[in-house]
């Protein structure tokens, strides 16, 4: 197997998040096209209670017009690493602080045409410590024992993927 290499890249367009592209390339049978998202990155957490559940938000996303349960997650920005994104995330999300965060694994979301990568955490030792949510955010926070958590990915009341993924990898552990 070969790589594919690019010949050329025009930028189609460039918002505030995303920007498309659309390459040439050159593939093992000659050259083709290619159009790519261009994303900032996200970390995902999943914060475990002392009571042993799991703390996820429910929140309304415009693209599916609905409401999803997910973990709490959150765009890297500009000159933040992945860690200090997810630590402001827990604090913005669920207004938890943590004593111990750790990095358990990564998700391509979707590399047929994102390069969106995620980085997913387990945080623990929570302490009440929040900032102000994003403005645009309207968030309830949902405790989940794990059993439950996964009855709800069963029943499709959790659908979100990249919930789903940091869920499996936490298992695996």
């Amino acid at each position: 197997m070969k790589k594919e290499t690019k010949i050329h890249s025009d930028m189609i367009y460039s918002g505030s998040l995303l920007k498309l592209h659309k390459d040439t390339v050159q593939t093992a049978f000659g050259q083709s096209n290619r159009e790519i998202i261009k994303h900032p990155g996200a970390s995902v957490i999943i914060p475990l209670t002392t009571n042993n559940t799991i703390l996820f938000v429910k929140q309304f996303r415009y693209a599916i017009n609905n409401f999803l349960i997910e973990l709490p997650a959150g765009l890297i920005e500009k000159d933040e690493s992945p860690d200090k994104t997810a630590i402001r995330e827990l604090r913005e999300e669920v207004g938890f602080s943590a004593n111990s965060i750790k990095y358990i694994g990564k998700i391509w979301t979707a590399p047929g045409f994102c390069d969106e990568l995620i980085y997913v955490y387990i945080a623990q030792n929570l302490i009440f410590d929040p900032l102000p949510k994003d403005y645009d955010e309207e968030i309830e926070v949902v405790e989940l024992k794990q059993s439950q958590a996964n009855e709800y990915i069963i029943d499709g009341k959790i659908s979100d993927a990249k919930t789903i993924a940091a869920l499996n990898i936490y298992s695996l552990l």
